[in-house]
């Protein structure tokens, strides 16, 4: 229950930071920033899912042995084709997905995420309904 409370903090204040962050936003004088905070976006998700895959690999977690973990992976993996497609169109194509495939690619990539979602929502939902049948069976 710590580490929840402790969770919850950290996504407030974070959330407070990055309103008041906004607050004083130029971006004409940190044009920089937006190319930094899309290649972030592009660059944690790929982290993390070398991370764990790094992990797993070596006797830990194994994110490809579960559904919650192939779901979180493939999430991320939407991630990283929004995220690294809208940084690459930004830091070398003056912000344009200029052609079908790129676009596609990037609207794919949002849709994917979306269902990606969903199907996690089925496995929360089969699991809770699997709990509630053993709780049933005692």
């Amino acid at each position: 229950m710590h580490r929840a409370r402790l969770a919850w903090a950290i996504g407030a204040g974070l959330v407070i930071a990055w309103t008041l962050a906004g607050l004083h936003f130029d971006h004409t004088n940190e044009p920089w920033l937006p190319k930094f905070a899309l290649v972030a976006a592009a660059a944690a998700p790929l982290f993390f899912v070398l991370m764990w895959t790094g992990l797993g690999l070596a006797g830990g977690a194994q994110w490809w042995k579960n559904d919650v973990g192939v779901n979180l992976v493939w999430l991320e993996i939407a991630a990283i084709c929004d995220n690294g497609l809208l940084a690459w169109a930004v830091v070398f194509n003056h912000g344009i997905l200029n052609t079908p495939y790129l676009a596609w690619t990037f609207v794919g990539g949002l849709l994917a995420g979306a269902i990606i979602i969903t199907w996690r929502s089925v496995i929360f939902f089969r699991a809770d309904l699997f709990r509630r049948r053993g709780e049933n069976q005692e």
